[in-house]
């Protein structure tokens, strides 16, 4: 229902409605940090039925805050189709032996730093965690920050470097 009434509302929104509904729901990025013209071309392609999937995908999890789940379809005859029971189905973090880092932010109320404790202790290989050294460093952060390269990207790409030799 909400891919119908989304594009209507997003194509014109003189009052930034859309952008404030993506920051109540994953948090505002750092306003020091924030690349204009990086938020420009995501949110030039806001709301698509993958942007929508993905915020409905970040609430239904508040519904379920310690199960990893697959898409959990707005109806249970959706889940029933999909993956025959009523709600999406579990995965098994214990069944993923690869070699995994997880980066956390301080201000991160998504994926908060218990809740990456949480989750790297499920997974059935030793997470590398890294915290970001920002006290402002949000979720949005991760795709918005100027230094996101320097933070995320960089630091990613060396330790996959690593794995690889």
């Amino acid at each position: 229902m909400v891919h119908h009434f989304a594009p209507e509302i997003c194509d014109h929104d003189p009052l930034g409605i859309c952008l404030n509904a993506v920051y109540a729901t994953l948090g505002a990025p750092d306003p020091a940090q924030v690349d204009d013209d990086m938020q420009s071309k995501i949110y030039a392609g806001f709301p698509s039925s993958t942007s929508i999937r993905n915020f409905l995908q970040v609430v239904y999890t508040g519904f379920y805050p310690r199960e990893f789940r697959e898409y959990m379809y707005q109806n249970e005859s959706a889940n029933m189709k999909a993956y025959g029971q009523n709600t999406s189905p579990i995965y098994d973090l214990g069944q993923f032996h690869t070699p995994t880092v997880l980066f956390v932010g301080p201000a991160d109320q998504v994926a908060t730093v218990l809740d990456v404790k949480y989750w790297s202790a499920k997974l059935g290989t030793k997470a590398n965690v890294i915290y970001v050294d920002n006290h402002a460093w949000a979720h949005l952060d991760f795709i918005f920050a100027k230094n996101a390269c320097q933070k995320l990207y960089t630091p990613l790409i060396q330790r996959l470097q690593n794995c690889s030799s």
